[in-house]
């Protein structure tokens, strides 16, 4: 049994289904860690003249708070383990891999959204660019597993 799990989440149902599989994975007295990432697109903010780029960031990073937050009261409730929160800014595989390290975790659990091999080609995979570059085992639940689990 592992003692501490990192499971990013982006707020969808696919991703929080990847929290039972980390849990079963834990020691019961083994630490959770839920982490979501604010993205710093720079892209958009240049292409478009706003102002308050600043409290728009803000506002996305409270509104990710509010939501480990929750998530993380619900688990609290339910579960014999440690439930810890972590929000970073920046990009998001790059930002998983460094909380990884950075809590010494002894694996991700993360999932996959399903995306075809075409759109994965086109837009990137943060789990593809996590498998690639993190120093710690990663397990992937994916998009099938988890709609054939509900």
């Amino acid at each position: 049994m592992l003692q501490k799990v990192l499971v990013p989440l982006d707020e969808s149902s696919f991703a929080e289904q990847a929290i039972p599989f980390a849990q079963r994975l834990l020691a019961p007295e083994g630490k959770l860690i839920i982490m979501t990432v604010v993205e710093e697109n720079n892209n958009l903010f240049s292409r478009y003249k706003f102002k308050n780029t600043d409290s728009i960031k803000q506002e996305m990073i409270d509104h990710a708070t509010e939501y480990l937050k929750q998530l993380g009261a619900v688990l609290r409730k339910d579960t014999t383990h440690q439930v810890e929160a972590e929000i970073r800014v920046g990009a998001p595989s790059v930002c998983i891999v460094e909380a990884a390290q950075d809590y010494e975790v002894d694996a991700i659990v993360m999932s996959t959204r399903g995306q075809s091999d075409f759109n994965r080609l086109l837009i990137g995979s943060v789990t593809q660019k996590v498998l690639n570059d993190a120093q710690c085992p990663v397990v992937v639940v994916p998009a099938k597993t988890m709609k054939d689990s509900l």
